[in-house]
């Protein structure tokens, strides 16, 4: 049986083999992911879908999908919702009734076109991190 430590090594080893050394004539860093690839979700989030419904999981998650990085804030969290492109996944009642259910668990805003929503920046983003012109 491996010891805590022999796990801990193991572990220790995948996370070092996943890191991506970034070299530019301005600076240098590393991550674990490549950039501009993930999108950011807060804490609750996990909870959040958990008590989702599975037709509503779905659509937040394909929505999710549909996000893109973009340095404008605006097109960033901005998702148009069709119903022609959820159809492979939940049918017409079930999509009406998610896009409900996102509206009351604060995943997704309305605008003023009902197809049209803003996905709740503190649950999930795509967003570039903000710089400061100090």
């Amino acid at each position: 049986m491996p010891s805590n430590e022999d796990i801990h090594n193991h572990i220790s080893a995948y996370i070092k083999s996943t890191i991506i050394e970034y070299i530019t004539p301005d600076f240098g860093y590393a991550s674990y992911t490549a950039p501009n690839t993930m999108f950011n979700i807060s804490n609750e989030l996990p909870d959040l879908m958990l008590k989702l419904t599975t037709p509503t999981l779905r659509l937040w998650l394909k929505a999710l999908s549909s996000l893109t990085r973009n340095p404008n804030p605006v097109l960033a969290v901005t998702v148009t919702v069709r119903l022609e492109d959820y159809k492979e996944l939940v049918g017409r009642t079930n999509y009406y009734k998610a896009l409900k259910e996102l509206q009351d668990v604060k995943l997704f805003i309305p605008t003023l076109r009902k197809n049209v929503f803003i996905v709740n920046i503190k649950h999930a983003n795509k967003l570039y991190k903000p710089k400061l012109d100090l």
